[in-house]
């Protein structure tokens, strides 16, 4: 059901296989993650990875998460998986399933825009009659609500240690706990991650900053009931 949560009711593995079917099939499915909703298509597919690019109005040049299972499935889509990556990926990753498969997921919703935490964010996103379709799985909301974090450690050696590209749900002491290393801040050398964009995770809200004696004077200026305003 593209762009709409399944009906209430429907069995839990049934909708969760259905997914998976559609992945195999080349299709783009939004399923929850502890972060947010992710957007995934089978990523060895080129033409699904496409269909992730063409959903979301995302730039070529932006690069998308792959999800794997654990170290072990990550050297099929890293050329090296460096010891410090074994120690995170042995920590914080904690799904079943295929160790060669992977999942090219960026969060489920439009390129700059605030990511979804729940399957109605998304249906609301990508609506019934979306082209191309995406399958919703609800997965009820998202437990930390915040986008993951991304870490460089393509540059180890070079830099002296992980990179910190993108603050995410797993915090920087979090990762110094997991491998013993402290990530660094980015560098002028450090890649493009997802989300780093001045503009990005921008809400449609409007918002006005007021001088605390004129609070009163401009909420009575915008209070009108077609309009929602954060100040």
């Amino acid at each position: 059901m593209a762009g709409r949560e399944p009906e209430a009711g429907a069995d839990h593995a049934e909708r969760v296989l259905r997914a998976a079917h559609l992945l195999q099939a080349g299709e783009l499915v939004a399923f929850p993650t502890e972060t947010v909703y992710g957007l995934g298509a089978d990523a060895s597919d080129a033409r699904a990875v496409t269909k992730i690019f063409a959903a979301k109005g995302r730039p070529s040049d932006h690069p998308v998460i792959v999800h794997v299972i654990d170290a072990k499935a990550a050297d099929a889509w890293a050329a090296e998986v460096p010891p410090l990556a074994q120690a995170l990926l042995r920590t914080f990753a904690d799904l079943k399933g295929d160790p060669a498969a992977g999942v090219a997921a960026p969060s489920a919703n439009k390129f700059g825009k605030v990511s979804p935490t729940a399957a109605a964010h998304v249906c609301a996103e990508f609506p019934a009659g979306h082209r191309p379709p995406v399958e919703v799985l609800d997965g009820g909301p998202s437990d930390v609500g915040i986008e993951s974090t991304i870490l460089d450690l393509s540059r180890l050696e070079r830099v002296g240690g992980p990179v910190l590209l993108r603050p995410g749900g797993v915090s920087a002491r979090q990762i110094a706990e997991a491998c013993g290393v402290m990530p660094l801040p980015p560098d002028v050398q450090a890649p493009r991650a997802s989300g780093t964009l001045t503009a990005h995770y921008a809400p449609s809200t409007p918002l006005y900053l007021a001088d605390s004696k004129q609070i009163r004077e401009t909420l009575a200026a915008l209070a009108e009931p077609s309009y929602a305003h954060a100040l």
